[in-house]
């Protein structure tokens, strides 16, 4: 057992090496750890916020698609002859546009035929169709919507329309178009969804 004195801190002793003791970490070590911890938190929060965008795009994109569907289907269900004028073979469904008229923007060139639920007043399965259309996508959520259907023979083509938002904000949104399937022009930010079907 050695039972010798302790050279003070700071002097070396015969025969053994200085050992310096680190107590913590410095300054310099502890601001690159908090720079590298802030600058991958901050990329997580943005990969969320766009994961969150891309999800919510996604699901305005299905439910666009499901109230098409409804439309079309009440059109087979309501198909008819050509000479019933209540029917969708007899032209009840044709070139109609929908919109919610108090959602519009001041630029909006769009005709909107429709900017408010048809009437209860009218039992007609073409009228009851049609409020049950306009009613369904009032309700889904989608903002700043419009829709049409638009006849071509026995053709028709169903468009949804929405505001995806994520490209422009509120200001003016005609400076970029681009072509709809419905042969109009919409603004970009307008998402799109077109089903043609035969009757």
């Amino acid at each position: 057992m050695n039972t010798g004195t302790r050279a003070p801190p700071g002097q070396r002793t015969a025969g053994h090496p200085s050992r310096r003791y680190h107590g913590g970490f410095t300054l310099v070590e502890v601001l690159i750890t908090a720079v590298v911890t802030m600058i991958a938190l901050t990329g997580l929060a943005t990969l969320q916020v766009l994961t969150l965008r891309a999800a919510n795009s996604s699901l305005q994109r299905s439910q666009a698609t499901a109230l098409a569907y409804e439309i079309i289907d009440r059109m087979r269900l309501n198909r008819g002859a050509s000479g019933l004028t209540d029917t969708a073979l007899g032209g009840g469904y044709d070139d109609r546009t929908f919109c919610n008229e108090t959602a519009r923007r001041a630029n909006d060139t769009q005709p909107c035929g429709i900017s408010a639920p048809p009437s209860n007043t009218d039992t007609g399965s073409i009228a009851i169709d049609l409020r049950a259309w306009w009613t369904s996508i009032n309700n889904s959520g989608l903002p700043r919507w419009y829709a049409a259907i638009r006849r071509a023979g026995q053709t028709f083509t169903v468009s949804v329309q929405w505001d995806d938002g994520r490209t422009e904000d509120d200001g003016d949104r005609s400076v970029t178009l681009r072509a709809s399937c419905l042969g109009s022009e919409m603004p970009t930010a307008m998402q799109e969804i077109c089903i043609m079907t035969q009757l």
